[in-house]
């Protein structure tokens, strides 16, 4: 400051940052509940010397939740934007995104014969990073869409399992039949099987057992019951 008389006269103000609010969030598992905890760990500096000061919690512009120095929320999924005021004038925000929940839904045909391949199809929402299939006989999977096979007839519970990256895991359980495989075939001519050229003897198929409604296909490609044969040589279905 300089007067009349050019006397310069100095004044100095120090201002004391006392607080520098921080925090951060974690998120965990409410198992069977459609929220999750979000944690928040208060790590404001408080310079050596000043007292512990006050703490104040809120999100997206709603009320104080809490006045603790660490706290915790449940809450469904979503953005939500966390606010920490310390001492009443020092504020830290945090934008903390909790991602849609795992819902486990998988598809596959009710029963299937002894060996042959069955196909899961993993239909699940939400998201996840882990994939387990247990199929009830010891085996397990961690495919994304398995074939198994089973070797013994039997009912088996198929386990669908995923979990997200804080531990939200859900499971979807199927009973799958596996049926013995009780299938019998033959074919018959109608008469004799050597003939001359321009011959032919016609063939009928024969099943028996198994589960009907039957689909068949003869080795040359037709899908008829019964079929002519003119020409030598093996014929099957």
């Amino acid at each position: 400051i300089t007067n009349t008389d050019s006397c310069v006269i100095c004044d100095t103000k120090v201002d004391t940052i006392k607080y520098i609010p921080d925090f951060f969030a974690s998120l965990s598992c409410l198992q069977g509940n459609d929220s999750v905890r979000v944690n928040l760990g208060n790590t404001t500096k408080i310079l050596t010397g000043y007292p512990t000061p006050s703490y104040a919690w809120s999100y997206n512009g709603n009320p104080t939740f809490s006045t603790s120095a660490n706290s915790f929320i449940h809450l469904l999924p979503g953005t939500y934007t966390f606010t920490l005021v310390v001492n009443g004038n020092c504020i830290k925000n945090l934008v903390v995104t909790i991602p849609t929940l795992p819902q486990a839904i998988f598809t596959s045909t009710d029963s299937v014969c002894i060996n042959a391949p069955l196909a899961f199809t993993n239909a699940s929402t939400g998201i996840y990073n882990n994939i387990l299939w247990t199929f009830g006989d010891g085996s397990s999977s961690l495919l994304t869409n398995p074939i198994k096979t089973y070797a013994i007839a039997n009912q088996y519970p198929v386990t669908l399992s995923i979990t997200n990256a804080f531990g939200c895991t859900d499971t979807m359980i199927k009973l799958v039949t596996v049926l013995p495989n009780t299938l019998s075939t033959f074919a018959s001519p109608t008469g004799p099987t050597s003939f001359c050229e321009g011959g032919n003897v016609q063939l009928n198929s024969n099943i028996t057992g198994g589960y009907p409604i039957y689909n068949l296909i003869w080795s040359t490609t037709q899908i008829t019951p019964n079929i002519n044969a003119i020409y030598t040589g093996q014929y099957y279905f």
